[in-house]
């Protein structure tokens, strides 16, 4: 009685497999998305008359389509999960600007500015003398560090 419909209960598993996948896991496993789209193929070439429907063919075809999509697509979709791009999150002092009490380096250890209660260690990537304005791009622990502000910039402040 459900044989007959074999193929339409494969495409709804194969969509679930799938939905599970990316909703739920995320594409963490892999494993869901290979099962789905071999239930998926399976169940679309019994529906086209493509293979016998029966339990047999099912098995073997959800097997093998299954095995092959791994085969194909793992190394693409392992190297997209590895791909993480660190997104640039505005920092809370974005708008902090300030004169140089010292020149700056990416090493130095002598120059502080005091903000929020805070003695920073104001470092740069390139060197900055004394009494250049600059304005703060990024923090670490207990660092800021500083880029030259724009001429105009500094005239308005």
């Amino acid at each position: 009685m459900l044989l007959a419909y074999l193929p339409q209960i494969l495409i709804a598993l194969g969509i679930l497999a799938l939905i599970l996948e990316i909703t739920v896991f995320g594409f963490t496993t892999l494993l869901l998305f290979f099962l789905g789209v071999g239930f998926l193929l399976t169940g679309i070439s019994m529906q086209l008359g493509w293979q016998a429907v029966d339990i047999t063919h099912a098995v073997w075809s959800v097997s093998l389509l299954t095995i092959a999509a791994a085969l194909l697509l793992w190394k693409p979709l392992r190297q997209i999960q590895n791909h993480t791009e660190k997104p640039s999150q505005p920092s809370d002092f974005a708008q902090v600007s300030f004169q140089l009490p010292g020149d700056t380096t990416p090493h130095s250890d002598d120059v502080f500015h005091q903000y929020s209660g805070i003695r920073w260690y104001v470092r740069s990537q390139t060197p900055l003398p004394k009494g250049q304005w600059v304005k703060v791009v990024k923090t670490d622990v207990g660092i800021m560090w500083v880029e030259p502000l724009d001429e105009e910039a500094s005239q308005e402040s």
